[in-house]
C-alpha cells in the first residue's frame, strides 16, 4: 500500500517551495503576530518577524555589501544564474521559477510544532505573501491535482469564512492549507490550523485561549533576546525541550521510563531554550542571542555546569595571529563533585571511584583524581590558528588548561609516557620541551593530498599551562608568543575593541566565558586556497563530472576574484561571552560595524 509520505510527496514538495523561499530569505498588517496566534503549549517555534526587513538589514551588513561590491558581484550573479538554470527543471513541474518562488514571502514567517494530549505532535507554518499569492494559489493548486492523480482524498470545508482544503490519504492524517488576507498558513492537523484561525478571530472580539505569549519561559527568553538599544529582533527562535521530549516519545516505554528518571537526574530543571539573531544595529553589524533557562537552585547533573566569573584575559601564550580564541572559568572541583554523585546515584556507592581507579589510575599508575584533576586550576582555553601554506584543513586546534603546579604535573605527564609507551618524540622549540606523537594514517585517499595538511599531534607544558595541539607549527607559535611579550595577542587592537564591548555590556558583571573570532584570518585561508594553482587544477578536473564545480569553475573563470585586500575591508572582528545567572546561562554574540 502506498504510504501517507509518498501519496503526498508531491503536494508536500509544492509547499516546500514555500518552506525554501522562506528560509533562502526568511510587517504584520492588524493580524495578531505569531507568538499571538500560536497555543501555550508550542513546543518548536522559529519566526522572521518582515522577511523584507531582514534581506534589506542583511544587505546592509559586512557580508551583504562584500556581496554587492563591483568586483564581487558579477561572481554571485554568475553563481545565482547558474542555480536558476539548475531550477529550471523543477520550474516544469510547478509552474514557477527560482525568482519568483524567492519573491514569495513578503513579511512574517513563522514555523512551529504544537503539543497535543491524544495524539503527537503538529506541525505549522505561516508565510505573510501578500500580492504574490497569485503565484501561491498557482503553486498550492498544482500540490493538489498532483496529490489526487496519486491517489490522495482532496476535500474542502469553510471555517471562519475561509476555505480550508486537505489533503490526506483515507484516515491517517493529511497536510490542511488556506490562505486569508494575503497569508497562507499549512498544518500537519485540520484542529490546529482552525485552533489558529480561531486565535486571529479572537483578536477582532471573540474570546480566545491562551497563546505562546502567555508562556513566562518564552516571554523571559524574548526580553533578554532583544538589541543593545532595544532592537526588534529578526530571527526569533525557542524551544520546550522537555515537553518536546515527552510529546513524541509518549508511546516509547524506554523513553518514559528515562522521563521518569528526570527528576532525580535534575533533567526536568531545564525549562525552555531560545534565542534570536538581529542584524545591523546602530552599534553592530550582527547580534545573536541563547538563552538556556533553568532551575534555580541546581540540582544533579545540571550542577556539574559550575561555570565561574573572573578575569578573562588572553593568556601570554596565545599567538597574536589567532583566528579564533575562547576561554571559559569552570569550578572543575564543583563539576567533578556533582559528577561523582550522579554516576554513584545510578551505579551505586563508590561507582565513580571505581571506574576512575579501573579505567584511569591503574592503567596509568597514577592517582588519576588526585594527579591530573585534581591539579586543574580551572580555566579552559581554545585556539585556532592558521598554519600556511593554505590547505582544505589550514584551521588547527590548540587547547590549553591551567594547572595549579605546573613542575608536578610535568613529572606526571613524563611518568604517563613512560608508562603507556606513547613512541611520542621529545623536541624543543626556543627552549622549551613539548612531546610530537606519530601522525595518524592519512584518510579521504581520494583528495589530492597535496591539498591536505597532515596533523601533527603535540603536547607541552608552557608557564603554568598544558597545552596540546594538531599541529605543531601551531604550538611553536604558541611558545614563540610566550618568550616575545611584544607579541601578545591580549594586546591586539581588534581583540581590544572586542574586549572593550564585552565590558561596556556587562558592567561590573563579569563573565563566566569570552570568544573572539577574525574572519579575516580564516578567509585568507579560505583565499589563498582558492586562488592556489593546484586547486584551480583540481576544480577543472572535477567540473568535467560534477555540474556543481562546473558551474563554480566557470563562474571563476568568467570573474576572477579581486586582490584580497578588497574582501578584507569587508570583515570585521566578533566576539562574544557567556553569563550564569538565576535564570539560566546566556550567550551573547556579536560583530562589529566595518566603516
Amino acid at each position: 500500500m502506498t504510504s501517507v509520505f509518498s501519496r503526498r510527496r508531491t503536494a508536500l514538495a509544492m509547499f516546500g517551495c514555500l518552506a525554501f523561499a522562506a528560509v533562502a530569505w526568511s510587517a504584520e498588517a492588524e493580524r495578531p503576530s505569531g507568538p499571538n496566534l500560536l497555543p501555550k503549549n508550542t513546543l518548536v517555534y522559529a519566526r522572521v518577524a518582515d522577511s523584507r526587513e531582514l534581506v534589506d538589514d542583511f544587505m546592509a551588513t559586512s557580508v551583504g555589501r562584500l556581496s554587492q561590491d563591483e568586483k564581487i558581484k558579477p561572481l554571485i550573479l554568475h553563481l545565482y544564474g547558474s542555480a536558476a538554470q539548475a531550477f529550471s527543471q523543477v520550474q516544469e513541474q510547478i509552474g514557477l521559477s527560482l525568482a519568483q518562488i524567492l519573491a514569495i514571502p513578503q513579511g512574517e514567517i513563522w514555523v512551529a510544532v504544537v503539543g497535543r494530549e491524544a495524539a503527537d505532535p503538529a506541525f505549522l507554518a505561516m508565510v505573510e505573501v501578500r500580492d504574490q499569492i497569485a503565484a501561491v494559489r498557482q503553486l498550492l493548486e498544482r500540490g493538489k491535482q498532483a496529490a489526487a492523480n496519486e491517489g490522495a482524498t482532496v476535500r474542502t470545508e469553510d471555517f471562519r469564512g475561509v476555505t480550508l482544503t486537505t489533503i490526506s490519504d483515507d484516515d491517517e492524517g493529511g497536510v490542511t492549507f488556506c490562505d486569508r488576507e494575503g497569508v497562507v498558513l499549512v498544518g500537519s492537523a485540520t484542529e490546529v490550523v482552525k485552533e489558529v484561525l480561531e486565535r486571529w478571530t479572537a483578536s477582532e472580539g471573540a474570546e480566545g485561549s491562551e497563546t505562546l505569549a502567555d508562556n513566562r519561559e518564552f516571554t523571559g527568553i524574548m526580553r533578554r533576546s532583544v538589541g543593545t538599544k532595544d532592537e526588534r529582533p529578526q530571527l526569533t527562535w525557542f524551544v520546550d525541550p522537555i515537553a518536546l521530549f515527552k510529546n513524541v516519545s509518549r508511546d516509547s516505554g524506554g523513553a518514559q521510563l528515562a522521563l521518569a528518571m528526570f527528576p532525580s537526574l535534575g533533567l526536568d530543571g531545564i525549562k525552555a531554550v531560545g534565542g534570536s539573531m538581529i542584524f545591523n544595529t546602530e552599534e553592530f553589524d550582527s547580534i545573536s542571542h541563547m538563552h538556556l533557562a533553568l532551575d534555580n537552585p541546581r540540582k544533579g547533573i545540571l550542577e556539574v555546569l559550575a561555570m565561574e566569573s573572573g578575569d578573562t584575559t588572553p593568556e601570554d601564550w596565545v599567538p597574536y595571529d589567532t583566528a579564533t580564541y575562547m576561554t571559559v572559568l569552570w569550578n572543575a572541583g564543583q563539576s567533578l563533585k556533582s559528577l561523582r554523585k550522579m554516576v554513584d546515584m545510578i551505579r551505586g556507592e563508590g561507582a565513580f571511584d571505581r571506574f576512575v581507579k579501573s579505567r584511569m589510575s591503574d592503567p596509568l599508575g597514577i592517582n588519576f583524581e588526585q594527579d591530573v584533576l585534581g591539579r586543574v586550576a580551572g580555566r579552559f582555553t581554545y585556539v585556532s590558528w592558521m598554519e600556511r601554506p593554505a590547505k582544505i584543513n589550514s584551521g588547527t586546534n590548540l587547547i590549553g588548561i591551567k594547572l595549579t603546579d605546573a613542575n608536578a604535573f610535568r613529572k606526571t605527564l613524563e611518568g604517563i609516557l613512560e608508562r603507556t609507551n606513547a613512541n611520542a618524540a621529545k623536541k624543543t622549540h626556543r627552549g622549551v620541551a613539548y612531546y610530537e606523537f606519530p601522525t595518524p594514517p592519512r584518510r579521504n585517499e581520494g583528495v589530492d593530498q597535496s591539498l591536505v595538511r597532515l596533523p601533527t599531534p603535540v603536547i607541552a607544558i608552557v608557564g603554568d599551562y598544558l597545552l596540546a595541539s594538531d599541529s605543531a607549527q601551531c604550538l611553536q607559535a604558541a611558545i614563540a608568543s610566550k618568550a616575545d611579550p611584544s607579541k601578545s595577542f591580549a594586546e591586539e587592537l581588534d581583540f581590544k575593541l572586542i574586549s572593550s564591548r564585552i565590558r561596556q555590556h556587562l558592567g561590573s558583571t563579569r563573565p563566566g566565558m569570552i570568544t573572539f573570532q577574525r574572519p579575516e584570518e580564516a578567509m585568507r585561508a579560505i583565499y589563498d586556497l582558492a586562488t592556489a594553482a593546484n586547486t584551480r587544477q583540481r576544480l577543472a578536473t572535477a567540473a568535467e563530472t560534477n555540474p556543481g564545480f562546473r558551474a563554480l569553475h566557470s563562474a571563476l573563470e568568467a570573474n576572477p576574484l579581486p586582490p584580497f585586500a578588497d574582501i578584507a575591508k569587508y570583515l570585521a572582528p566578533a566576539g562574544g561571552m557567556v553569563v550564569s545567572d538565576q535564570s539560566g546561562i546566556h550567550y551573547t554574540a556579536f560583530s562589529l560595524k566595518r566603516e
